[in-house]
């Protein structure tokens, strides 16, 4: 009967036919092209934000070791030897923070409380005033450890350092210890 029907309608429903299964073809296929780009935005969206994560928790994992590998240092500076410690005596403070720095391979400053340098990887800043006084200063007056970036003529394109404070026998902050997060040396 159906066979009929088409005889009688003609070429004309053939094409009208043929048309609307193009058509819906067409629909599906855009519908799956669609849901398809979707899902690779959500999987390119979440791929992200997992990736941010990471970062996030790495920066803060290099801050931390870093904190804690400077307090090492100044616990050190404070109270090694016991009789006469490194911050009060110049000569041999150089040369510590001379082999921390080529062993850790990290830039480390120290301080005294008037933020003057007393020893530096870049023995030429020794005697001048630290030139980020606000993290130094306020970790001078609060002991709180400090993370920033350094952008100075020793470092113009910027290094990531921790400040924490120097502490004497009696737990008055003496001075700072500045030691960057990552290995700034070459080889």
């Amino acid at each position: 009967m159906l066979h009929k029907l088409v005889k009688k309608a003609g070429p004309d429903y053939h094409i009208v036919i043929n048309s609307l299964v193009l058509l819906g073809s067409l629909i599906v296929l855009t519908l799956f092209v669609y849901m398809v780009w979707k899902h690779l935005l959500l999987k390119g969206a979440v791929r992200l934000f997992v990736y941010q994560a990471e970062v996030a928790t790495k920066q803060r994992y290099v801050g931390a070791d870093a904190t804690e590998d400077a307090q090492m240092v100044a616990a050190t500076i404070a109270s090694v030897p016991s009789d006469k410690s490194l911050f009060s005596n110049k000569k041999e403070l150089e040369n510590y923070v001379t082999v921390v720095s080529k062993t850790a391979k990290r830039d480390v400053v120290v301080m005294d409380k008037n933020a003057t340098i007393l020893a530096d990887t870049k023995a030429a800043n020794i005697g001048r005033l630290y030139v980020f006084p606000d993290n130094a200063n306020n970790t001078l007056q609060d002991g709180n450890p400090r993370r920033f970036t350094e952008l100075s003529n020793d470092y113009p394109s910027g290094i990531d350092e921790v400040v924490v404070p120097v502490k004497n026998s009696a737990g008055e902050i003496v001075g700072a210890v500045v030691m960057s997060t990552s290995n700034i040396f070459a080889n």
